[in-house]
């Protein structure tokens, strides 16, 4: 046997820019310190896809190097192999899915670790289960069947539903699957709380205008499909997702709110907030940014630009620096891998279709070093898309809670309107000194 073990690290999967692991020195580290037993030559950490991945005991590499460094990798048989992150295989029409389940399922043993296994419905399981147990499931239809709802259409197949939820429940927990809630295991963990916060746009908007007749023509299509077949529900939706001038529209509805946005971040620095912010178009980023730095706040960036082994280095700078006040992250590049717990304030900017990469870019704050609880800011805009991706958002979580794979707690979530107006009076107020009459009177 060539090698014995095999690790892919998760931390790059999102991005091509620069596959390498970030970390490796730390990643490293942290092997030869829980396992005394190995020294630094028996680890073999690859960086770029140059070089052909040495002959050790345990390879560690990133999803994207390991697909394309597969025909290297595929001829060696790992005994175990270990999955950071393994819903990044959700996708089995994905090149890197293709390449590395095969592979995966080699291995004697296997260990695939998530927080959120599927990130929105049934069917990202199944390439995962047939890493684990391929002999569980043998065929995706007669899974598709059973547990997606799976329907034939003129179209084709549809398989994204759900069916027999209790049941396939049942089978993970009593099959594959060790589940430990954090609540559970980081009961020390202080809370997490999510404000659903309403900005005002102006009214005359023309884009919101347009928005309105999008909003108009999908309550169409829902209609036409039928309100009470989730299926035909579920296909308008996701034709919505897909379609060109929605997707516009989204892209749009962030930069309409930018202004209001800009606005509500300021009372949080009035307020001495230290604070993270989610958004997932560059445009948007920009904008924070030019603001940002015509205020001279000080403040760093990830994003997808953002080469993978600088990445560490900003999020050290941004957890020791108490004079670094906001992390502008991206919400694709930045919700996995990364540890920001010096802010206790995170705000999305935008709203995202996959409700698991939200809960996770949450949790760059809400993690093991954590003091403070976690407040955790949508900022939303009536008349925008937003109207049509947060029920979108609720029902995907719907269910993945109606397998077992996650609690639906942003249905239960406080809402409320924001009033600029307001928040400047009470930034100010924090700026005057207290009236005569709260002043300690001098000593004798």
């Amino acid at each position: 046997m060539a090698s014995s073990a095999f690790r892919i690290s998760a931390s790059s999967y999102k991005t091509n820019s620069n596959p390498s692991p970030p970390g490796g020195p730390l990643v490293k580290h942290q092997l030869l310190h829980w396992l005394p037993e190995l020294s630094d030559a028996d680890l073999d950490v690859v960086y770029d896809g140059k070089a052909a991945p040495r002959t050790r005991l345990v390879t560690v590499l990133s999803y994207d190097l390991a697909a394309r460094l597969i025909d290297r990798l595929a001829p060696r048989r790992f005994r175990v192999a270990i999955v950071d992150e393994c819903h990044a295989l959700r996708n089995m029409d994905t090149k890197r899915a293709r390449a590395l389940v095969p592979l995966l399922t080699q291995a004697a043993r296997v260990v695939m670790l998530s927080g959120t296994p599927a990130l929105s419905r049934p069917l990202e399981l199944f390439p995962q289960l047939q890493v684990v147990c391929p002999l569980l499931f043998p065929r995706f239809h007669e899974f598709g069947l059973r547990y997606c709802d799976g329907r034939h259409t003129p179209f084709g197949w549809d398989w994204r539903g759900h069916s027999n939820a209790r049941e396939l429940q049942l089978v993970l927990e009593q099959l594959v699957m060790v589940r430990r809630m954090k609540a559970h295991v980081l009961s020390q963990l202080p809370r997490k709380v999510r404000h659903q916060v309403y900005l005002r746009l102006p009214a005359s908007s023309r884009d919101l205008r347009l928005f309105q007749l999008q909003a108009a023509e999908l309550d169409r299509c829902l209609a036409a499909a039928g309100t009470g077949d989730p299926v035909a529900i579920e296909a308008a939706l996701s034709a919505m997702e897909r379609k060109a001038e929605f997707m516009a529209l989204w892209r749009r509805s962030g930069e309409l709110k930018l202004p209001a946005m800009i606005e509500y971040v300021e009372d949080l620095l009035d307020a001495r907030h230290k604070m993270l912010i989610f958004a997932h178009h560059k445009a948007l980023l920009d904008g924070f940014e030019q603001h940002l730095l015509a205020r001279n706040v000080p403040h760093i960036r990830i994003d997808g630009a953002t080469p993978p082994s600088n990445r560490q280095n900003l999020c050290a700078k941004f957890q020791g620096d108490d004079s670094l006040r906001i992390a502008l992250l991206s919400i694709t590049a930045a919700s996995t891998g990364l540890t920001l717990t010096s802010a206790s304030t995170v705000i999305f900017a935008e709203l995202f279709f996959n409700p698991g990469i939200l809960v996770q870019a949450e949790d760059r704050a809400h993690r093991i070093g954590q003091l403070d609880s976690v407040n955790v800011h949508y900022l939303l805009a009536k008349g925008t898309t937003d109207d049509k991706v947060w029920p979108l958002i609720l029902r995907k979580l719907n269910i993945l809670e109606a397998v077992g794979l996650g609690k639906n707690d942003f249905k239960d979530i406080a809402s409320r309107e924001h009033d600029h107006a307001q928040g400047s009076i009470d930034s100010w107020l924090r700026t005057q000194p207290p009236p005569p009459s709260c002043q300690q009177e001098p000593s004798a």
